[in-house]
């Protein structure tokens, strides 16, 4: 009996499932029992929500030293509707743009606008950009609409960067104000792309197993008398150097 595999590639994150194929063979009973284990296997590798989809973009196109950026406006600057709110940002952005042009440096980035899960009610910005180096000061320069400005690197967020993902994705999931699975975040032109998932089949005897030198992020094994389902989740870095790198400033 063989079992299905599927493994999805996004940088260095890598999220894999193996479980038994629900068929048309066997009893009723079996055959439920294997449908629930491949409905599992769905649920895990589901990366069609706007959560999951940003988690992919992230992990290609950004590192533990690039920036997670929040941007907030003073009385005489703060819009009252979004759209406003990204006119400004993107004004902000063509200067930033401009900025790394002249001194022979890329901006990528990936920004989302919020104002219902404020407890304010105010309309703000959440920025992933990629750092040059002195990017502190730059962006507090040419943020000309407060001086309320917040930066932190994405090691902060942990590997996998399924956190920081959630959290920008945050408010159509609790103001209901998107549709389900809409995109929700804006990404700059040119970012890299995950690879389509790689799917077949492997014998019932095989098992999921991490690369050497892999760290483990999550892992979960299910199974029932007429099958088995397996989940591995995982980041698999060039080198030690670079795995340190994720590490936290407190530790």
């Amino acid at each position: 009996m063989a079992k299905r595999k599927k493994i999805i590639r996004a940088g260095h994150w890598v999220r894999a499932v193996a479980y038994t194929v629900s068929n048309s063979t066997g009893s009723e009973t079996v055959r439920r029992a294997r449908l629930k284990l491949s409905s599992l296997a769905r649920q895990r590798m589901n990366l069609r929500t706007s959560a999951g989809k940003l988690q992919q973009v992230l992990n290609c196109n950004f590192g533990p030293r690039d920036l997670h950026i929040t941007l907030n406006y003073d009385d005489d600057h703060r819009p009252n509707q979004k759209q406003d709110g990204i006119k400004k940002l993107q004004r902000f952005l063509s200067r930033l743009r401009e900025h790394r042009k002249r001194a022979g440096q890329e901006l990528r980035y990936i920004y989302t606008t919020e104002q219902f899960s404020a407890k304010s009610g105010h309309v703000h910005h959440h920025l992933v950009i990629n750092a040059v180096g002195g990017d502190f000061e730059i962006i507090r320069q040419l943020w000309l609409y407060g001086t309320d400005v917040e930066v932190q690197y994405l090691r902060e967020w942990g590997l996998g960067l399924e956190a920081l993902a959630q959290y920008l994705t945050k408010e159509p999931r609790t103001c209901g104000k998107t549709k389900v699975g809409a995109r929700t975040w804006v990404p700059s032109l040119g970012l890299k792309r995950p690879a389509p998932p790689e799917t077949g089949y492997i014998k019932d005897s095989e098992t999921l197993q991490e690369p050497y030198g892999a760290i483990i992020l999550k892992r979960e094994e299910k199974k029932n008398p007429f099958g088995i389902f397996l989940y591995l989740e995982y980041w698999l870095p060039d080198t030690a150097v670079e795995a340190e790198e994720w590490a936290p400033p407190d530790n």
